[in-house]
């Protein structure tokens, strides 16, 4: 490397260190504290459960993650989670009551399609009837 862009890089790094290549000097936990831009629209998903579905969502969830995986793989899927009645405490079974999700889609019906295609949805752990998506914009990631 020339001295030239290595006192560049070097200069660079030191004052504007989300100046540098992505990946190039960056730790993992760095790179996460970079801002990230969608390339597509974000919308944000709340997906309720039927009520009394804890059994049928804990035998569907290893399906419901690998296309989680996938999803998040393609960037389709930014971010998702359960939320609860109350946090478990200890081995206490978790009182699920949905999803919350953030997809990146062009528009909302995308998003009605690829939430259909979910195994949660496709067998019945959703309640699809009671799902509500709205336009989303993240202002701050960890």
């Amino acid at each position: 490397m020339s001295e030239n862009i290595s006192s560049f890089l070097t200069d660079t790094a030191v004052r504007r260190p989300t100046y540098i290549v992505r990946g190039l000097y960056t730790t993992e936990k760095q790179r996460l504290r970079m801002p990230y831009t969608p390339v597509k629209p974000e919308w944000v998903a709340i997906l309720p459960d039927h009520p009394g579905n804890v059994d049928k969502r804990l035998q569907h969830r290893p399906e419901h993650m690998e296309r989680s995986k996938q999803m998040h793989a393609e960037g389709t899927k930014n971010f998702g989670g359960a939320f609860f009645d109350k946090h478990p405490v200890g081995d206490e079974k978790p009182s699920f009551k949905g999803s919350i999700t953030v997809y990146e889609a062009d528009s909302e019906e995308e998003v009605r399609k690829m939430i259909e295609q979910d195994p949660y949805a496709v067998n019945g752990v959703w309640d699809l009837s009671k799902v509500q998506i709205y336009p989303f914009r993240s202002a701050n990631r960890k």
